[in-house]
């Protein structure tokens, strides 16, 4: 048996599918398909062509070019309102029919007078000769005659393509006139609207390309109707029921491979499935429902090959009748067989051909019925009990006791009649290892054997796990043979009900890959797909069961790989249309395959993409501002939901910027808040470590949520405090970092951050227990720098550069604090240094009574710093 596909896979197919596969080797059937088609007499078909004769005259042969002429230049400028009259046409400027006519009058006048010179001079009176001088004479003017049409001809010809020139010419400069216009129409149009007329017709525009269409640049055609069957499913327009019909209108009217439409036949008939398949498939009424769909299958492309080898001998209406193509299986055995044709049988005969062949082929073709007849009229006792019984277990099996007998009759007389012999094996599932050579040549028909030799629920012949597991190794052990017949491998996967590695396996090919994501798609929507449970996963894997190993395929990869070949910037509708279908489907850890993809496509965009992508997805820009289209907005779900788990996924992997950009859309401000805090957190950090200054895009962001936040909430909660604190310490660091210490010391006298006055102290102390972690982090950073800060104010050597109390404090615009200017840097210097010597005792004393535990290298700083202020003079 571990042979047994290798060997088949050197006959191919039957005819019916023989075009499967991207080579595919000529069977027997095929061969006599080819001869048949070869004895039609092939029609001959004798072109006419009609000669220019030449006797005309000069006058005639110019008004035949000319009505020529004008007949096809009247076609060509049909659609050209501005060009006249061809030139050559016109009498007035065309050809000078006259000039031409006296020409070649005198040509022939000189050669007749030259002629009759010289016959004159030589004076030869010999009849012959005088013949042959007239017959001279003859041939010259009949040349002469030839060569001046010729020439004429050759004159409308030249004329001819010069005009065609000129009416291309011209029609190109009518497009370009009228595109002109257009142009300058458009413009003048748009130039009488102002600029939220041009962002309203933008957006109409995004709203317009959204909807589903037939055509996409980054998708072929049949990829493009196949994202449109999608779109309307996703939208309810299509039902589950109706989804492989769609798909298989796609196929045959896209001009596709019969391969192809073969395919999908083969998962139209493997559907037929029990609703509880995922869950008990190796149960036996599973294993049943998939022998008997693949059975059906194979018996029915058998009837429609016969129905298209003898064309219009049975109607299409009576192919599927029981009974109904006993004249096919008469023919096509004459044909095939034409070897056993008036050859006896011992059991008798029908139609001049040996009974058993008969009930073979009715049996191959799935006709009991004809099969049952046929025995009747041979008087097959036997047989016909035979094929009772077998027809009353609906074709699944024979009852044990008559099993036995069958096996007997087989043993005694297999190998005399090899027709008799597989019928016998067919009937009783007997000798499953028999090849039976001179019979079977094709792959169909030994799947259909070996599928016909399953009993249940006898484990002990052929069993559907056997068969699985022979053709699964038999394609993984002899990958050189399968290598050429692909797409047959594939359909032999899905007959046997291996629908996970046959999608694999046809998503490697170029030419399928599109085919196989779709099968995936409805057996998927079917309940018939094993799905892998981490997005992680390698496409096919394989869980070890204690019946048997099934397999299970990685769908939400199958999908997002498909989509990488779609354009971002075109066909984002497609994209999410295929996500969409995952939103039923949760990892083993709980995320939603939908969410993780569409997060996933947002982290592997670069900056200028994802800022598309999230204004056209769901509707928003870095900066927080609004927009009017979203695609999710077309779908079935709550879009505000989406973004905020959308976010909490890429808050989750560390993408904290787009992840508070989307919770802000989504109208979860505190959770957007709280993110704006860690960012706003991180930067101060960087900016007081490195000098260098944070992302512009998180400061932006963040500046523009705080404003919005403060001019729609009346109360702020300890997050809200907290974010504009944050942003309040960033430009007061900023300052500093940018030696403009004046303003950073302003800045920090307007924070209530620190006391400056011994009032103060008891105040901040309170406020400490109310900080949050993000401001705690960076709060000896803060006394440091302001000490810092104060020791350089205080410095013999620093002199202030600009007068304060006139400069504009750029503190954030939602800032709690009030914005009065400080008088302290207008005093004289000495008055200067007494204050900073003030406040410095208050900040020492502040800092001995602070609750948090300082490095000893802030101490050390901080005590240096204050030494020289207490020093300053």
């Amino acid at each position: 048996m571990s042979s047994t596909f290798s060997w088949l896979l050197g006959i191919g197919r039957s005819p019916s599918t023989s075009n499967l596969s991207n080579t595919t080797s000529q069977t027997p059937l095929n061969q006599s398909i080819v001869t048949n088609s070869s004895q039609i007499p092939p029609s001959s078909s004798t072109p006419t062509t009609t000669n220019l004769s030449l006797h005309r005259n000069l006058n005639q042969l110019v008004d035949e070019g000319q009505r020529s002429s004008l007949k096809t230049k009247r076609e060509l400028i049909s659609n050209l309102d501005q060009l006249n009259t061809l030139a050559f046409l016109n009498t007035s400027t065309g050809i000078n029919i006259q000039r031409i006519q006296d020409q070649f009058e005198q040509i022939d006048k000189t050669l007749q007078t030259t002629a009759a010179t010289t016959t004159v001079t030589k004076s030869r009176d010999d009849t012959i000769e005088q013949q042959l001088d007239g017959k001279l004479t003859n041939n010259l003017n009949d040349y002469l005659k030839h060569e001046r049409e010729k020439t004429l001809l050759s004159m409308l010809r030249m004329i001819e393509d010069k005009t065609y020139d000129e009416i291309t010419r011209h029609s190109n400069y009518v497009l370009d006139n009228n595109w002109q216009k257009q142009r300058q129409l458009i413009l003048s149009t748009v130039s009488k609207h102002d600029q939220s007329y041009l962002d309203e017709a933008n957006a109409m525009q995004i709203k317009r390309f959204e909807t589903p269409r037939s055509l996409s640049r980054g998708l072929s055609n049949v990829e493009a109707a196949y994202a449109k069957v999608i779109a309307l499913y996703n939208v309810g327009k299509i039902a589950r029921q109706n989804l492989i019909d769609e798909f298989t209108n796609v196929v045959e009217s896209s001009n596709q491979p019969q391969a192809a439409i073969d395919l999908w036949n083969v998962v139209n008939y493997m559907s037929q499935l029990p609703s509880d398949y995922l869950t008990n498939r190796i149960s036996l009424p599973s294993q049943q429902a998939i022998v008997l769909s693949a059975r059906s299958y194979l018996e029915y492309s058998f009837r429609v090959q016969l129905s298209k080898l003898f064309i219009n001998l049975v109607s299409d209406d009576d192919l599927h009748k029981p009974g109904s193509i006993y004249k096919l299986i008469i023919r096509y055995i004459r044909q095939k067989h034409p070897n056993i044709v008036h050859i006896i049988d011992d059991d008798g005969n029908t139609d001049d051909l040996p009974i058993w062949s008969i009930i073979f082929y009715c049996l191959r073709a799935g006709d009991l019925q004809s099969a049952l007849n046929a025995a009747k009229r041979c008087h097959l006792t036997s047989a016909v009990e035979w094929l009772t019984n077998y027809i009353k277990n609906n074709n699944q099996s024979i009852d044990p006791t008559i099993r036995l007998k069958i096996q007997d009759v087989y043993d005694r007389e297999h190998l005399t009649n090899p027709f008799k012999s597989i019928v016998l094996s067919v009937l009783s599932a007997y000798d499953v290892n028999n090849m039976h050579e001179l019979i079977i040549n094709s792959i169909d028909d030994l799947l259909w054997l070996r599928l016909s030799q399953i009993v249940f629920p006898n484990q002990d012949l052929m069993t559907l796990n056997k068969l699985q597991k022979l053709v699964y190794n038999e394609g993984s052990g002899n990958r050189s043979l399968f290598n050429e017949k692909p797409v047959q491998f594939a359909m032999c996967l899905l007959l046997t009900g291996q629908f996970e590695t046959a999608i694999d396996l046809l998503n490697q090919i170029e030419q399928f890959h599109c085919h196989a994501v779709h099968i995936g798609i409805h057996l998927h929507e079917s309940r018939l797909l094993s799905t892998a449970s981490k997005s992680d996963s390698p496409m096919l894997t394989t869980t070890l069961t204690a019946e048997d190993p099934l397999k299970s395929l990685n769908y939400q990869r199958l999908l997002t790989t498909y989509t990488e070949k779609c354009r971002y910037d075109t066909e984002l509708w497609q994209i999410i249309n295929y996500f969409y279908l995952l939103k039923q489907i949760k990892q083993k850890d709980g995320e939603n395959c939908f969410i993780e993809s569409l997060a996933i496509l947002l982290i592997k965009l670069n900056d200028n993409d994802t800022d598309n992508l999230l204004e056209r997805l769901f509707g928003v820009n870095r900066q927080g501002v609004l927009t009017e289209a979203r695609i999710l907005d077309h779908l079935d779900i709550d879009t505000n939901v989406v973004t905020a788990n959308v976010g909490l996924y890429l808050e989750k992997h560390g993408h904290l910027e787009l992840a508070a950009v989307l919770y802000d859309r989504a109208k979860k401000s505190r959770q957007a808040c709280s993110i704006y805090n860690r960012l706003l957190s991180e930067a101060i950090h960087t900016l007081i470590t490195s000098n260098t200054p944070g992302s512009s895009n998180v400061l932006s962001s963040a500046r523009s949520f705080a404003s919005r936040l403060s001019s729609t909430q009346n109360e702020f909660d300890r997050t809200t405090n907290t974010l504009y604190t944050l942003l309040d310490i960033y430009v007061y660091i900023e300052f500093f970092k940018s030696q403009q210490f004046e303003r950073a010391y302003e800045i920090i006298q307007k924070l209530s951050l620190l006391p400056f006055a011994h009032t103060q102290i008891d105040q901040c102390l309170e406020s400490i227990n109310y900080y949050s972690s993000e401001i705690l982090d960076c709060y000896s950073d803060i006394i440091l720098i302001t000490l810092t800060l104060m020791a350089i104010l205080a410095s013999v050597e620093y002199k202030s550069s600009t007068n304060i109390s006139n400069q504009h404090l750029l503190l954030a615009s939602t800032s709690s604090l009030d914005q009065r200017t400080s008088n302290i840097l207008s005093t004289n210097k000495q008055g200067l240094l007494d204050e900073l010597k003030r406040q410095a005792d208050v900040l020492f004393r502040f800092i001995g009574l602070l609750p948090m535990k300082l490095h000893n290298h802030v101490h050390v700083q901080l005590m240096e710093c204050f030494s020289r202020i207490k020093n300053a003079c």
